[in-house]
């Protein structure tokens, strides 16, 4: 989405044993502002990489992903100058685009942002993304790493969101901050097909694909178009994941001939009562 604003990018991976290369990179790289990915389990690491960034760059720092819309007290930690709180290609070309034209970006939607000492926590935006609008993901800006450049394995999401409301997980929290059920979203059937063979057509050979979606369809009318269309367009070996109670006979005999390998589901336990009253996983 940056891309098609015009702003330019590029992606670094770093670890504990490549910090201070990567942020060697970075440093040649001199960009405006840096973004993390933060998960739970990495936030003291990704705070020690925020922490070097600032310290040796002029750039500023976002935080976003799931652990920022969970924790967002977080953004008091000096090496954070703003945190994204919706859904970053919404908020994140505003942002630059403000960068560039050397405006403030303290009062954008969707953001919360240093100022002055002071921390400004806008409201939340009400417009979700259309999937179907978006770019193609942009897989070739990972190639300059070989585990990328070379993998004959793709992993493609096709929608955001799960209908299920597991104790256990952040789905139902997302549906919460999103607004609701309207938070679960697919690409149309035709949208998803052309990304995947966009996605196919980028790599030298992709032997097997994995759709991430928590649950890869939501209704059946889409999951019949689109195996269809899979059938025809695609047939490449593929898993996905999908619920008990949304799966019938006809709906296996079409996976069969679109090549499905394996299709993945979790109990989370053979104790049922354990299932309903605790982990609230109705199987």
């Amino acid at each position: 989405v940056l891309k098609q604003e015009g702003h330019s990018v590029d992606i670094f991976y770093c670890d504990r044993f490549n910090q201070q290369s990567t942020i060697q990179k970075i440093q040649q790289y001199d960009p405006d502002i840096v973004g993390f990915s933060v998960l739970t389990p990495s936030v003291p690491f990704l705070l020690d990489v925020a922490r070097d960034v600032k310290e040796k760059t002029r750039a500023l720092t976002v935080f976003g992903n799931i652990h920022m819309l969970l924790c967002p007290d977080l953004i008091e930690e000096s090496c954070i100058d703003m945190i994204c709180l919706w859904e970053g290609e919404t908020v994140f070309p505003q942002v630059c685009a403000c960068l560039d034209a050397k405006k403030p970006y303290q009062h954008i939607k969707g953001l919360w942002a240093k100022e002055n000492g002071r921390i400004v926590k806008n409201e939340l935006p009400t417009q979700l993304v259309d999937l179907d609008t978006l770019p193609f993901y942009d897989r070739d800006i990972y190639d300059k790493y070989s585990f990328f450049r070379h993998s004959e394995y793709l992993r493609i999401a096709l929608g955001r969101g799960c209908l299920g409301s597991c104790s256990f997980c952040h789905n139902s929290f997302l549906r919460h901050h999103y607004g609701g059920g309207r938070y679960v979203r697919k690409m149309s059937p035709q949208r998803a097909i052309a990304e995947i063979e966009h996605q196919v057509s980028k790599r030298k050979k992709v032997k097997f694909i994995f759709f991430t979606d928590e649950v890869l369809w939501i209704t059946r009318d889409w999951l019949h178009t689109f195996l269809t269309l899979y059938k025809e367009k695609i047939r490449i070996p593929f898993s996905a994941n999908f619920h008990l109670t949304h799966v019938e006979e006809e709906d296996i005999k079409l996976f069969a001939d679109a090549r499905v390998n394996n299709l993945i589901v979790a109990v989370e336990s053979g104790d049922e009562e354990l299932r309903s009253s605790l982990l609230k996983k109705h199987v």
